[in-house]
């Protein structure tokens, strides 16, 4: 998708997340990844059923976050179901269960990766620290 005069600083892959009114929520399927290049961050989504690709670039960064939180649909299930007594289960497992985001802003775009395994949250702040690294960089120019 990119250009061979783009080189890669820095990639980092995961789920799919959408933000809605603040909100943050992982996709169940596919799969996403950053890309650092020289003067562009670049995602590429895949979807059952929808693709993603956005470049930004790196000058309109705003900033760049690290974000854990539960599924919000437990949250949902567990109002539904909590007149059945099933839905203080769910609660906790809300609680107790977090997904951990990388979240990229700029001018009123939003590029998300839901990171997880081992080491997720030291790659995601490499790729944090390099992006804004190059982001203050490509602003000074």
């Amino acid at each position: 998708m990119f250009t061979s005069t783009q080189k890669v600083r820095s990639e980092i892959s995961g789920k799919p997340a959408t933000v809605s009114y603040g909100l943050v929520a992982p996709a169940f399927f596919g799969k996403t990844s950053l890309t650092l290049t020289n003067n562009r961050i670049i995602e590429s989504t895949k979807r059952i059923i929808a693709t993603r690709y956005c470049e930004i670039i790196l000058s309109e960064v705003e900033s760049v976050e690290i974000s854990e939180g539960g599924y919000p649909i437990l949250l949902v299930l567990g109002f539904i179901t909590i007149s059945f007594g099933l839905g203080i289960i769910f609660f906790v497992m809300y609680f107790l269960i977090k997904c951990k985001y990388l979240i990229v802003r700029s001018h009123g775009n939003t590029q998300v990766v839901c990171i997880s395994g081992t080491g997720s949250i030291e790659r995601a702040r490499e790729f944090m620290t390099d992006v804004l690294r190059y982001a203050e960089e490509a602003k000074q120019k």
